[in-house]
This record gives C-alpha cells, sequence and structure tokens, in this order.
C-alpha cells in the first residue's frame, strides 16, 4: 500500500526521528535459549528505537492499522484471529545494514505472531540503494518447512506498508547510503500482530 501517511504526518514523523537519533540503539535478535536482544552482527545490522519515543507517534499508525486489518488478513488468506499484543519497532539501516533470511515466528516467545508489516520512509529524494525486502517462497518438508530459492524482491518505497505472513522466510537487503548521515538511512516501522486469546464456547470449550 503507497501514500500511507498523509504528507504533514509523513513530515511529522521524520522530522520526530531526526530529532532522536542519539536514542537508537543496536539492534537485537532472539537467542537460542529465548533471550530477547542477543547482539549477532552476522545476522543483523541496524539500531532500533522501541521506548517511549515511538509510542508518542504510534497515534498515527494505530486507528488506521485496525481499520484496515480485515481486509489484509483476507488478502493474505489467514484465518480470522483474536488480536493481541500489537508489537512495534522503529529501524534505521545505515552503511551496511542487514538482517539474514529468517521467520518472525522463530522462537516459542515469538509463535504467536501472525501478521508482520513494515512502514517504509526516508529523506527525497532518496538518499541510498539497496535495502530491498526479499520474501522467500516457502518449502514444505517432513520436517517442517524452509525457504525456498525463489523470493520476491520489493524495494522501499517512501510511505509505503507492506504486509506479510509472519511464517513468511525474508530477508533485508544490505544499504548503501550515499554518506554516513543519519539523514540518509533506510527507516522503517516495523508491526506485529500478535494472536490473543480467543473467547471461551458456552459449552466450556475454546471457540474455533
Amino acid at each position: 500500500m503507497t501514500d500511507f501517511l498523509a504528507p504533514a504526518e509523513h513530515r511529522r514523523l521524520l522530522d520526530h526521528v531526526l530529532a532522536h537519533q542519539d536514542e537508537f540503539r543496536e539492534s537485537g535478535i532472539v537467542g537460542p535459549q529465548g533471550e530477547l536482544g542477543v547482539l549477532d552482527y552476522a545476522v543483523r545490522k541496524s539500531r532500533t528505537l522501541s521506548n517511549a519515543r515511538l509510542e508518542e507517534i504510534w497515534d498515527m499508525f494505530e486507528r488506521r492499522l485496525g481499520g484496515i486489518l480485515p481486509a489484509v488478513r483476507r488478502e493474505l488468506g489467514i484465518p480470522w484471529f483474536p488480536v493481541g499484543k500489537v508489537e512495534r519497532q522503529l529501524t534505521v539501516h545505515g552503511s551496511g545494514g542487514f538482517f539474514v533470511p529468517h521467520v518472525d515466528t522463530g522462537s516459542p516467545i515469538v509463535a504467536d505472531r501472525r501478521i508482520s508489516c513494515v512502514y517504509y520512509f526516508h529523506v527525497s529524494p532518496q538518499r541510498f540503494t539497496g535495502g530491498e525486502l526479499k520474501l522467500y517462497d516457502t518449502w514444505v518438508t517432513p520436517s517442517g518447512t524452509t525457504g525456498a530459492p525463489t523470493h520476491t524482491a520489493l524495494v522501499p518505497v517512501d510511505n509505503s506498508i507492506v504486509f506479510f505472513p509472519s511464517d513468511a522466510f525474508h530477508e533485508v537487503c544490505p544499504v548503501h547510503p550515499h554518506t554516513d548521515a543519519f539523514g540518509h538511512s533506510r527507516f522503517t516501522i516495523t508491526i506485529w500482530f500478535h494472536e490473543g486469546q480467543r473467547p471461551a464456547r458456552l459449552d466450556g470449550g475454546e471457540a474455533s
């Protein structure tokens, strides 16, 4: 989806990020034992903002995302689920930033993520190359699923948002800003919709 935010909202978001660049921290991953915030520069290189500063601009996204989520779910072919936690993170990819192929449900603590979405924004004109989102096709094997060699590559279009199932294999290709200036980086807000508790049936079971 393109032109997701109004021009004034887009400007507000970009100004907010540039004003708080010193608050970004090195991005972590979920470790093999479920540890949060593990730093592994062979897997992921970026910086993130997920504190109160992100919440200060979340109002521009919350209602809009809630309104379109049913249509997104139908378009992706994902069965209805009660929305629980809505996780979000603001990320900047500077020089050489990347994230190797992975799924967003790869650990028990995030296994209830159902829909992932990425909102892209940057200065105009764009001051970096690369940073494509590769969405891989999936191979189903007797032992589970894995990413196939075939993929769709999506360029980071300013003020656009992409939705995909959280169990889809994907990666962020290396980013190459024209300069080392923070404002020339690739910016995203990543949102994960978790499945919440299903309502109980009158007979004491769980509604399907």
